[in-house]
């Protein structure tokens, strides 16, 4: 099986640089330009986790649709943000939102540890709770 992540992405630098790192470690990536194809991307496919750059991605307005359409960890990278678009991204659907470092190994460490406990999470089995 191809492991690939889902880059939403317009600066092609960037991404190179990032999906050289990540090929590096056999993990291939998708790239589009806009919420609407990664959206459509995200249906029919399934991917290691989503990447959105926000610096360059109007991706907010979408964000819910594409949380509705996979299961798959959306990670969203910004370099500066207020607490209340933060807090508005992860009621939307986003699993990670920060800031990313010029660092590959810096990423690569914080995505696998955002996929790690997500993961770990879905296979706990649900507690019955009285409320």
């Amino acid at each position: 099986m191809d492991i690939k992540y889902l880059a939403i992405e317009k600066d092609i630098a960037v991404h190179e640089r990032e999906s050289k790192f990540w090929q590096s470690r056999n993990i291939s990536s998708v790239r589009v330009l806009t919420m609407s194809e990664g959206i459509k991307e995200a249906a029919r496919e399934q991917f290691l986790y989503i990447g959105i750059n926000a610096a360059n991605i109007n991706y907010m307005p979408m964000l819910k649709l594409l949380r509705e359409v996979t299961n798959a960890p959306i990670l969203i990278s910004i370099t500066s943000y207020t607490m209340q678009e933060q807090g508005e991204a992860t009621s939307n659907g986003a699993d990670f939102f920060g800031q990313v470092s010029e660092n590959p190994n810096d990423n690569y460490t914080s995505v696998m540890a955002c996929i790690h406990r997500l993961n770990e999470r879905a296979s706990q089995p649900k507690p019955d709770i009285e409320i």
